[in-house]
């Protein structure tokens, strides 16, 4: 995973109908404009499920300005406003970097090795369209507004 495709997701909206597309362009044009870019910090590494048996291999991010979960909020509340169900799983800042699909994997040993937290900036929010495919995902982007 190179730095171009690195994200953190605010809002996974699934199959979408074409005609909510537009209002969630708006959505994240007023989610990104004015903004500063908000810092993070990688602080560990994780597994979901659960490290024992990890699926999807991702770093937990902090959040020290709050903006991202701001921002995550107020894309929640414009996705249900746009009649897409609200999300059930509670949002987390995480840095996804990779999928196991055929065989879970055990991180309980990496993510007891130390790990050195560093920081970094959030440069952009942007709606993608995501396409799954056998190579994975190919993400086109709709609209960016950089920070």
């Amino acid at each position: 995973m190179g730095l171009e495709t690195m994200h953190v997701t605010l809002r996974f909206f699934g199959d979408t109908e074409e005609a909510r597309v537009p209002a969630m362009i708006e959505a994240v044009k007023a989610l990104g404009q004015g903004r500063a870019a908000p810092p993070v910090r990688a602080a560990k590494l994780e597994g979901y499920p659960e490290l024992r048996r990890a699926r999807v291999v991702v770093i937990d991010l902090e959040d020290p300005s709050g903006v991202l979960g701001e921002m995550a909020r107020l894309g929640e509340r414009a996705a249900v406003a746009a009649g897409f169900p609200p999300e059930a799983r509670p949002w987390t800042a995480h840095l996804t970097l990779g999928r196991s699909r055929r065989v879970p994997i055990d991180l309980r040993h990496a993510a007891r090795r130390p790990f050195e937290p560093w920081w970094g900036h959030a440069t952009s929010v942007t709606l993608y369209s995501s396409e799954t495919a056998r190579e994975g995902a190919k993400h086109t982007p709709l609209v960016t507004v950089p920070f």
